[in-house]
């Protein structure tokens, strides 16, 4: 890198925020969340209800938690974990197209309703997504590990909250 670049500790790890400040990528938290993984997968950690974890990150971080996320997924697997990892923002792409929302029909009637259209997404996209979640899910334990990624591009349709609210009702 650079002299000019090391100075201003412009750091490929680094994502800047609106105020300019520097939220850099959190590896301690990522190994944290890791450590609870190979735990909760190996009987190791106390589990009520449906287990999950959720890892928060600046969105400018995306395709280093992407990346982060990859490599964790290749982790797993080498050290004997049945893990999969499924990207939400492809089930939702996946999902209105089922629903019949990219077709171009759909996008003419979507200008006069747009309220209730945006009602309808909230309510479908959610379900659709979990009923592909539980479907593809059914049978596993807690042996097995499921990393759902790109969960902001279901927002401001589908927030993580009600995912998880309607996986664990």
């Amino acid at each position: 890198m650079p002299e000019r670049l090391r100075s201003w500790n412009l750091d490929p790890n680094m994502s800047r925020w609106r105020n300019g400040l520097r939220m850099p990528w959190d590896k301690e938290r990522f190994n944290t969340l890791e450590s609870r993984i190979l735990a909760t997968v190996a009987g190791r950690r106390p589990i009520v209800d449906v287990p999950y974890y959720v890892f928060t990150y600046d969105p400018g971080l995306e395709l280093i938690c992407l990346r982060e996320f990859k490599d964790l997924h290749a982790r797993l697997r080498q050290k004997g974990v049945q893990a999969e990892c499924f990207s939400l923002a492809q089930w939702m792409i996946d999902t209105l197209e089922a629903l019949g929302c990219l077709d171009e029909s759909f996008a003419a009637s979507e200008k006069s309703n747009r309220k209730m259209v945006a009602e309808d997404l909230e309510r479908e996209l959610a379900q659709g997504i979990v009923s592909r979640l539980t479907q593809t899910l059914a049978g596993r334990d807690v042996s097995h590990c499921a990393l759902l990624i790109r969960a902001g591009s279901l927002f401001p349709f589908v927030h993580v909250s009600t995912l998880l609210s309607l996986i664990e009702g």
